[in-house]
């Protein structure tokens, strides 16, 4: 019996090291240098290397990394994250701020002339395990928010391992939607490595000593769910999604005596606690005003974009492939919904999540799936056989995922009380309801931090691209026009924006 076990075990862990990438200790970068990608039919100027880092039990964490197109030895290192959770930042590398984008037929690739590795040295990384090329040995992938940030300090060190020379450049964390709670707690968990990185061991933080952490960025963040959920109902009024009788209605059952919300004032509008309120009245005029708010043909990424509609020639393609994919039958554009929604607090919330499943996408992610689950693009990339297909977004991450934080304002408190005098910028695409512009206003304010310069207007190309205001230490900016992916609807407004926050000093932030 001991035999056959021993036999058995030894199995087990011989297919585990097939699958497992080698430690990252045992070897350096060059291993992961991409030196060919189907696709690519043009010339670059930068490297790039795909590969794993190690984070906690058995958690692999796929990475893609572009060297910056100017001085990669000076420039900074931005990590970059996307949000779900459970949604891969090698999406928004490929079509968000990323060097190199899929073309809608899912089989080439073109450049970005706006993308970020412009001036830094970009770093997108795919977590938690399970998303996208990530993945956990035993495929047991229920995780929460702390458990992330630990996972993610882990393969910060493993990548610092593997590129030692970067050690010594600028460092920033940076992502958009629930990264409004990856980006902060992940910070916190730096700012504490590097306080006490003597006394941490190698793999929890140890590693970190001396990192040059100067900052943190998020875009249409999942800062506070209560401050995002009031200020959508504020929104969707202001943005003509209903009539003034379902505001009346909100405004009378909801808020305080005397609250006159005519005005539509930051103050006066934060007093309604549209979300807080039970009263069967309140509950009832929240239920009202969201059927409007969660209506399938308004796009949730941006309200001015049109959706695709069962009359859409290609509209069965994209249904079969966005909604019915691998991750079950769920887009990415549920995941987002699925936190909007969510915002609202409303008692029949279960049921309205079921019914996005058949929801049809207002966005269409499949020519991404596409390309890169190509197996001659998964071998360049160094993705092992046994890994499974990539997707935008994890059902099962999202399944097993648990939220411990509703507001991220003690985390962004701590950093910029740091004496490392960290910089910090919200910034929002201004037409967005998943994550929309107001409620992280909202929060900013309530930091109550020093306000340094007025809100005013900041410019791209002679043009207005939206405004600005500055406290100390801390940027809030808005982004006209633009939606939930800024570096996609504003491609060259945010360029713009993201190298006037890293070329600024934390004592003198700007946007112009």
């Amino acid at each position: 019996m001991f035999v056959k076990h021993t036999i058995k075990l030894t199995l087990i862990l011989w297919a585990v090291s097939l699958w497992a990438p080698p430690l990252c200790q045992c070897y350096t970068g060059v291993a992961d240098e991409v030196r060919q990608l189907s696709g690519l039919t043009f010339p670059i100027n930068y490297r790039h290397y795909s590969g794993y880092l190690n984070a906690t039990d058995d958690r692999h964490l796929h990475y893609w990394f572009f060297e910056s197109q100017s001085s990669p030895k000076s420039d900074p290192v931005v990590l970059w994250l996307n949000g779900g959770p459970g949604c891969s930042s090698v999406l928004g590398a490929l079509t968000e701020q990323g060097p190199l984008h899929v073309d809608p037929n899912g089989r080439q690739l073109y450049p970005n002339e706006n993308s970020w590795n412009r001036a830094a040295n970009m770093l997108f990384l795919e977590a938690p395990a399970g998303v996208g090329f990530s993945y956990k040995v035993d495929a047991k992938y229920a995780t929460d928010d702390d458990q992330v940030a630990r996972d993610n300090v882990a393969a910060i060190e493993c990548f610092y391992r593997k590129f030692p020379q970067f050690k010594t450049n600028d460092f920033y964390v940076m992502g958009e939607s629930y990264a409004g709670v990856y980006v902060p707690t992940l910070s916190v968990q730096i700012l504490n490595a590097i306080t006490n990185a003597s006394a941490a061991p190698v793999g929890s933080g140890g590693g970190l000593a001396g990192l040059n952490f100067k900052g943190f960025a998020v875009g249409n963040g999942y800062l506070d769910q209560k401050m995002l959920g009031n200020s959508l109902l504020t929104f969707g009024y202001y943005h003509g999604l209903y009539d003034h009788y379902v505001w009346d209605a909100l405004v009378n059952s909801c808020c305080p005596p005397m609250a006159n919300l005519s005005t539509a004032s930051t103050v006066a509008a934060s007093r309604c606690d549209f979300v807080g309120n039970r009263s069967a009245a309140c509950v009832s005029a929240v239920s009202r005003a969201s059927g409007f708010i969660r209506e399938p043909g308004l796009n949730v990424y941006n309200l001015y974009a049109d959706c695709w509609s069962p009359s859409d020639s290609t509209f069965g393609a994209i249904l079969t492939a966005s909604v019915a994919n691998t991750t079950g039958k769920y887009s990415r554009e549920t995941f987002d919904r699925r936190l909007m929604i969510g915002t609202l607090n409303l008692t029949d919330e279960r049921p309205l999540l079921d019914k996005l499943s058949v929801t049809p996408p207002c966005i269409d992610a499949s020519f991404v799936e596409r390309w890169i689950n190509d197996p001659a693009v998964r071998r360049d990339l160094h993705i092992p056989d046994a890994v499974q297909q990539w997707t935008s977004c994890s059902l099962p991450v999202m399944a097993g995922y648990r939220n411990i934080y509703t507001s991220m304002k003690a985390q962004v408190q701590q950093l910029l009380a740091s004496d490392r005098h960290l910089k910090g910028l919200i910034y929002n695409g201004d037409v967005d309801m998943a994550c929309n512009f107001l409620g992280d206003e909202w929060f900013v304010e309530d930091l109550n931090r020093t306000l340094v310069s007025e809100y005013k207007a900041w410019y791209y190309n002679k043009q207005i691209a939206g405004f600005y205001k500055v406290y100390d230490r801390l940027a809030f900016a808005t982004v006209r026009g633009s939606g939930h992916m800024v570096p996609t609807d504003k491609a060259g407004a945010a360029l713009e924006m993201f190298e006037k926050f890293i070329n600024s000093p934390a004592s003198a932030l700007k946007l112009h």
